[in-house]
């Protein structure tokens, strides 16, 4: 979540840079910076990668950089702790206008990582004036295949009661996946659709599994005979469904 006092951009060159990078914009004493790419994807064959940070404002900028291993808890949360596992280099950069500093990780072994690159402030303040500045840090995922690739989802643990319709989504290959949308189609008896809607994804790590929930309306879920979901991914798409209890769909 971003503070207010500061704009968001996204930018994608792919004439030029072939990668996306996000633009960070504030109005309060920070400067401006882009990131590229958003994430790095290595494999046995592929050890090392790069990760550019590129001062676009008007002032030297200084940044420190922390590597963190990347896992998920039983519900699915996001949780960081301290690795040795990446050799990345340098650990502060000072970035003059106009110029890129580049980091270099090296990896040991497979598993899954976040790169945090944190703006620093500067040196000195030549305006002695008291200010409120917002410093920003961006995570770069590290992800490092293993030889045999399996993607597999599941969508398990469906449930409706009092209307609030529950599903876990587990990751059961051995590379994560990303969730665009879980799509909702509730259809009656004859199966004429009767309601959609969606539900936004997040990173499923391998191993890992999420519960998402969402509320369906008394006189939508009334007259719904079948829920037909449809996890949409950025590898293989996977569904499930559900018979409706009408005594579900009330508290």
């Amino acid at each position: 979540m971003f503070n207010s006092g500061k704009v968001l951009t996204l930018l994608c060159v792919s004439s030029l840079a072939l990668a996306c990078a996000f633009v960070f914009t504030q109005s309060a004493g920070a400067g401006t910076f882009g990131v590229s790419p958003l994430r790095l994807e290595m494999s046995g064959a592929v050890r090392t990668g790069l990760i550019t940070v590129t001062n676009n404002g008007d002032d030297m900028m200084r940044f420190q950089v922390e590597a963190s291993a990347w896992t998920q808890d039983k519900q699915g949360r996001d949780t960081y702790s301290r690795t040795t596992d990446l050799h990345y280099y340098p650990r502060i950069l000072e970035i003059k206008p106009g110029q890129a500093g580049v980091k270099i990780p090296a990896v040991k072994k497979e598993k899954t990582y976040r790169i945090f690159i944190r703006e620093l402030p500067k040196k000195d303040d030549p305006s002695g004036a008291a200010k409120v500045t917002v410093y920003m840090r961006f995570g770069v995922p590290v992800f490092v295949k293993p030889p045999n690739i399996v993607n597999s989802g599941e969508l398990s643990d469906i449930s409706l009661e009092g209307g609030d319709l529950s599903m876990r989504v587990k990751n059961s290959g051995n590379v994560h996946f990303k969730i665009g949308t879980i799509g909702i189609r509730g259809l009656s008896a004859d199966g004429a659709p009767v309601f959609s809607n969606t539900i936004n994804g997040w990173y499923i790590l391998e191993g890992a599994s999420r519960i998402y929930n969402t509320t369906v309306q008394p006189e939508l879920c009334a007259g719904t005979s079948t829920l037909n979901i449809l996890v949409d991914t950025d590898q293989d798409d996977f569904s499930g469904s559900l018979k409706v209890d009408e005594s579900k769909c009330r508290e």
